[in-house]
């Protein structure tokens, strides 16, 4: 009876903590398609920023560290600290997610045996059981045969295979034999259907996977003058480079089209915003304003930027026109405040490296507001050398969040202690709220 009640009790905590991730992953989820995809690729493949999906982290790639990663971020590269965004518990659901969707292999090694002849079937060799002239740790987590410095050889590959998801996998390969290459996942030799095409050969195999870490093993000995080979994973369309010439090849396939991935800035006169506003455009499609003569972001809108003048003629006399309604605009907008009363500006500069950055005096104090969209949010990061009581302004038609203060009565009250540096995440309200 007691036994029985351990065992349902362990059950139940077991299905709790599955819950309760897969929850976690879902959240994180969530945030990743409104926020990383943009640097990191829509299945974390990759662009501006890092492939998230291999087992390559240039950073760390424990959890703890990818977590340090997320949190201060690398501004002098374009990634803000998100610490300043979002709570710990956020970004650890993001990190789950991350962690759920790895792929490929880990851990992989290698062993060399030099002179080997194929004078017999690769499964009566024994590679396992020969003693290798050398071995080591792969740099890049890929099969790689190329490694040897004599003509004939073996090498033996082997490491882990994570597996992103169950289900039926297809593996393909290209090589250049069409014998003496065996591989096993888990201990078991896959049978596989080698055909000669031309001057190659090549080979599809069917192979059902779970969701987790495999052992995988290549056994290869080299019985052609040229030693390559591709060899990669394929499941619904996701393509998974297992060999280093199939990742050479996919990296050479991924081509980025891209206007910008900068901020662009116009100072000209914008049609329903005061004169001398300066408007930021960013390649998500968040285009704010800013007046610098007070500091006040007193305008927003997504979509296409701006129509510069209906033709020609027009351009230069006429204002330009937003092509999508305001979120919000006008004179005033999220202002800021000191004492709860309007500060004496003064416009200073701006750069666009790494993130739109504005420069002002207030009160003959340096303050800069630093601005980076994020999905369809609007971050702006305040730098005050101020020793009064801050506060932001909120306009009516968007919601302004921030770790460093809370909002009473359309104001956003700053904690003092948060003077010097504090971020807010802008974002539109919603409908009824």
């Amino acid at each position: 009876m007691i036994k029985n009640s351990i065992f349902l009790l362990g059950f139940w905590l077991l299905v709790s903590v599955n819950a309760n991730n897969d929850e976690s992953i879902q959240r994180g989820k969530k945030i990743y398609e409104t926020v990383c995809f943009a640097c990191h690729g829509k299945n974390l493949e990759g662009g501006s920023g890092f492939n998230l999906r291999d087992t390559v982290w240039v950073h760390g790639g424990t959890p703890s560290e990818i977590l340090k990663t997320i949190k201060k971020g690398f501004p002098e590269k374009g990634m803000i600290p998100f610490e300043t965004v979002f709570k710990e518990n956020d970004l650890k659901d993001v990190v789950n997610f991350i962690l759920s969707r790895q792929q490929g292999f880990k851990n992989l090694s290698y062993k060399i045996f030099q002179n080997l002849r194929a004078d017999k079937p690769i499964e009566d060799l024994g590679l396992s059981k020969l003693k290798p002239e050398k071995s080591g740790v792969l740099k890049l987590p890929y099969l790689d045969i190329n490694l040897p410095e004599v003509d004939w050889f073996g090498i033996q590959n082997s490491g882990i295979l994570v597996i992103p998801e169950s289900g039926e996998y297809l593996l393909k390969g290209i090589l250049r034999q069409g014998s003496h290459i065996q591989m096993l996942i888990d201990g078991k030799p896959l049978k596989l259907d080698i055909q000669k095409e031309k001057w190659q050969y090549t080979f599809e195999h069917k192979v059902e996977l779970k969701k987790g870490e495999h052992d995988f093993e290549l056994n290869y000995v080299k019985i052609h003058k040229k030693a390559s080979f591709h060899i990669e994973l394929e499941k619904d369309g996701m393509t998974m480079p297992l060999s280093k010439g199939a990742f050479i090849k996919s990296q050479n396939r991924q081509i980025v089209i891209a206007s910008t991935t900068k901020p662009v800035i116009l100072r000209k006169r914008i049609d329903g915003l005061p004169s001398k506003t300066i408007a930021v455009a960013f390649p998500e499609k968040v285009n704010v304003a800013i007046n610098p003569r007070n500091a006040s972001i007193n305008g927003l809108w997504y979509g296409e930027f701006v129509d510069i003048g209906p033709n020609v003629f027009g351009r230069g006399r006429l204002a330009s026109l937003v092509k999508t309604p305001y979120i919000f605009s006008g004179d005033e907008g999220i202002t800021v405040l000191e004492n709860t009363s309007k500060a004496e500006v003064d416009y200073l500069e701006y750069s666009t490296y790494p993130q739109a950055r504005f420069h002002f005096k207030v009160n003959d104090k340096k303050l800069s507001i630093e601005m980076t969209a994020l999905g369809e949010s609007l971050i702006l990061t305040y730098r005050s050398e101020s020793k009064q009581k801050l506060s932001l302004q909120v306009p009516e038609g968007v919601t302004l969040e921030s770790l460093h203060g809370q909002t009473v009565n359309n104001t956003l009250i700053i904690d003092p202690k948060h003077n010097e540096k504090f971020t807010v995440k802008v974002t539109k309200k919603e409908t009824g709220k």
